[in-house]
């Protein structure tokens, strides 16, 4: 479940990553200069709500009390490194964009 460079990204990923990534990701196939960027895919955000009880109360709509959870909940150690990797990779500054 690692963590996707958009340069990495292909038509497999589409189910994976959003519309936005994918269009960046395409926007980079064709030689444009795109800034370097990971994506933190689906997969990932489920994983991080199953090691924190929250997926249940996602499939529920949650709510404000499940953004409160997510806020307060913890990355899986495998997740963790993911993102520390990517952090060693790209720098300190970090731009989050979600939908």
């Amino acid at each position: 479940m690692p963590l996707l460079f958009l340069d990495e990204i292909t038509a497999r990923d589409r189910h994976r990553i959003g519309g936005k990534a994918l269009g960046l990701a395409r926007l980079i196939s064709h030689g444009l200069p795109v800034p370097r960027a990971a994506v933190l895919p689906t997969d990932a955000f489920r994983e991080f709500l199953a090691a924190n009880g929250l997926w249940s109360a996602a499939l529920r709509g949650g709510g404000t009390g499940l953004e409160a959870a997510i806020l307060q909940g913890r990355f899986p150690s495998p997740l963790a490194a993911e993102l520390d990797r990517v952090g060693e990779i790209l720098g300190p500054c970090l731009a989050v964009r979600s939908s």
